[in-house]
């Protein structure tokens, strides 16, 4: 059976009598210089190279996010003497003024689920690879083994000099693909992606739906179980399922409108859900408070340490009051309720 990531769409080339791969090193990124959002190579008797998976800048008619073409046992022909140890992913992009833009959302989020993949299954550290050194682990840039980038010592990965592949600002997203493969090793699964097409979601309290652009509709257990026409079940805890229908009904903005639970003294104990963006704007008026109240103590106090007494306790009280409400006056500026409506 073949070593498939959960979630590919998985697209098989013939790789004739492959090696075997090394496990546990790590995973390289490269830019495809393409705008086609499947790459496959050419036949194997004339093919110069070739890659485990394609990430497309936005997920499949389906529902998959990237393409696997090679089993995770094998090596690939894309990194030179990284193709023992390390599997690789082309990407879509790298044409004209896109030469050296970032990868998309759905490209770090498909990089950022392989590597995750390559943590759990092989022990891949959830940590920049740095550079092509044999002991360096983790996730890397294909130019961590281009000349001039590459360092003493270092795996050469390609024979072409000053390759910059994948780009100076995807270089820069390295972290920001890290930092989601380990979101993803300890739990927090990926949003669903509102498309032309629908999404399952699914949690243990809210059981599972069907949500679109401006469309939810819960299923019963009889629909549950056949939603492969939908693409895969994005999992979630109960409240990722809120916000997902949240944002499928009313768009991004919809968040600021979910209620949040609030406890305080004026409903005796029991508390109160109130809109986030309301919960927001009393919190900031709350800090604006006591930052003047402080403020205010603060010029008391300097006033006490002259050691001219005749501090006049009502005259600050009245200053700090005063302090108040030109703070609270300023929440319309930092709290702008309208945009995000």
């Amino acid at each position: 059976m073949p070593n498939i990531v959960p979630g590919a769409l998985w697209k098989p080339i013939d790789v004739g009598n492959r090696a075997a791969r090394r496990k546990g090193r790590g995973l390289i990124g490269h830019i495809a210089v393409v705008n086609s959002t499947l790459l496959i190579p050419g036949p194997l008797s004339t093919r110069p190279s070739d890659w485990h998976f394609y990430l497309p800048k936005n997920p499949y008619p389906t529902g998959e996010r990237f393409a696997q073409l090679i089993d995770l046992d094998l090596q690939s022909w894309s990194s030179a003497a990284g193709n023992a140890t390390c599997p690789a992913f082309e990407s879509e992009g790298g044409i004209g003024a896109d030469v050296n833009g970032p990868w998309t959302p759905n490209q770090i989020e498909s990089a950022a689920i392989i590597l995750a993949y390559l943590h759990r299954t092989e022990g891949v550290p959830l940590q920049d690879m740095v550079n092509s050194l044999p002991t360096s682990r983790g996730f890397g840039i294909h130019r961590y083994g281009i000349d001039p980038y590459r360092v003493a010592g270092g795996e050469k990965w390609s024979s072409v000099y000053a390759k910059a592949c994948p780009g100076d600002v995807r270089a820069r997203q390295v972290p920001q693909i890290v930092a989601r493969a380990q979101q993803i090793a300890g739990g927090t699964p990926a949003a669903p992606t509102f498309g032309d097409d629908m999404a399952v979601i699914s949690s243990p309290g809210r059981g599972t739906a069907v949500v679109g652009p401006g469309y939810f509709r819960q299923l019963n257990a009889e629909e549950a179980g056949n939603t492969a026409p939908f693409g895969p079940v994005v999992q979630g805890n109960d409240r990722q399922f809120d916000l997902w229908r949240s944002i499928a009904l009313g768009g991004t903005t919809a968040v600021w409108s979910t209620t949040v639970f609030r406890a305080d003294a004026t409903t005796d104990g029991k508390g109160t859900n109130v809109p986030a963006l309301q919960e927001l704007a009393d919190a900031k008026t709350q800090a604006a408070a006591v930052n003047a109240q402080l403020a205010g103590f603060q010029a008391a106090l300097a006033a006490v340490d002259t050691g001219k007494g005749g501090v006049d306790v009502d005259a600050i009280r009245a200053a700090v009051d005063a302090a108040v409400r030109d703070s609270i006056q300023s929440i319309d500026v930092t709290v702008n309720t309208k945009a995000a409506q």
